[in-house]
């Protein structure tokens, strides 16, 4: 869905999540650990075969082909957006519509399985019965808004807690297999952690609109995996840090991914770990991690971005 056309201002926010990598197709010389996939699951699902998010939103919602599929996927994960559209005087709104990430955002879940390589779920178990793919999990989305006013100007502020996870790995779950069904040797911590709880990709996005035309984007927290770019206007304007040979190694450590697996374990530590959201606007108010993850902020042609920022200093949270 889109705004209505007409309206006197309207912008659009996205977070764009994906997992960085190269190439995995073996037919072209590609590896299938080629991504920010930790070893083991490596083997079995896709990256999307960059190695950051590219300025141009255009570019960054772009689309990959896998040497398994006839057709194209999408190049990201998850993409999370609010948009606002408003009538304005330049101090008042008297009307206006906000819309917010769709389901059909998410990508789907990818298989391995190209010449010469094996796959348990596509040699073995049976988990989707069509084209070895399926729709991610969604978790979300929760959302919320409000008009505000500061120092007389009146805005429209709204907000999303959207994201994703592995359905492949729900449905083994439910089946009752395990890791060591799936795949003998020693099974890292971080793998088995990851297994237990399944945590999802998401993006909390809180967008604050003027009616002067000051915008004011926090992006107070995304999962610590995989990599993250905010864009307003359809141009990047932040991103998180996920660096190859840091964050990220191909066929080796992945540091970010262990963060991840360990923090789906902590109570309301994401907003939707194993307890729900028991404890996520505590974790907040105590300081547990660092927010916002990710800003961007534009002046208007009556308010500064200091009274925006102080007035609406505190997160707008959806109903949890």
């Amino acid at each position: 869905m889109t705004l209505s056309a007409g309206w006197d201002k309207t912008e659009k926010v996205n977070v764009v999540t994906a997992i960085p990598g190269y190439s995995e197709n073996s037919s072209s010389g590609g590896k299938p650990t080629n991504s920010a996939i930790p070893t083991f699951f490596d083997d079995w699902f896709h990256g999307d075969n960059r190695q950051s998010l590219p300025s141009a939103q255009s570019s960054a919602l772009g689309s990959k082909s896998l040497e398994e599929y006839g057709r194209t996927f999408p190049n990201y994960r998850v993409k999370t957006s609010v948009e606002i559209g408003f009538d304005t005087s330049g101090q008042s709104i008297p009307s206006y519509e906000v819309q917010m990430a769709q389901p059909s955002k998410l990508a789907e879940i990818t298989l391995e399985g190209g010449p010469g390589e094996s796959n348990p779920f596509r040699s073995v178990y049976d988990l989707d019965g069509s084209q070895n793919y399926l729709p991610a999990g969604k978790k979300g989305p929760k959302t919320t808004q409000k008009t505000v006013t500061v120092d007389g100007v009146q805005g429209v502020r709204g907000s999303i807690i959207f994201g994703g996870n592995d359905t492949y790995l729900s449905r083994a779950k439910n089946q009752g297999l395990t890791l060591g069904l799936l795949f003998s040797g020693n099974i890292p911590a971080a793998l088995v952690t990851y297994f237990t709880a399944l945590p999802a990709f998401y993006a909390f996005v809180d967008f604050a609109f003027m009616a002067d035309g000051t915008k004011l984007v926090r992006v107070w927290d995304v999962s610590y995996y995989p990599a993250h770019a905010l864009y307003v206007g359809g141009t990047r304007r932040d991103q998180t840090t996920f660096r190859e040979g840091t964050e990220w190694t191909r066929d080796g450590a992945n540091d970010a991914f262990d963060t991840f697996a360990a923090e789906s374990l902590i109570p309301g530590r994401t907003p939707f770990d194993t307890l729900g959201s028991f404890g996520y606007k505590t974790g907040f108010r105590s300081g547990a991690g660092s927010h916002p993850a990710m800003d961007y902020a534009n002046p208007g042609t009556t308010l500064s971005i200091g009274a925006v920022e102080n007035a609406l200093s505190s997160p707008l949270f959806p109903p949890l």
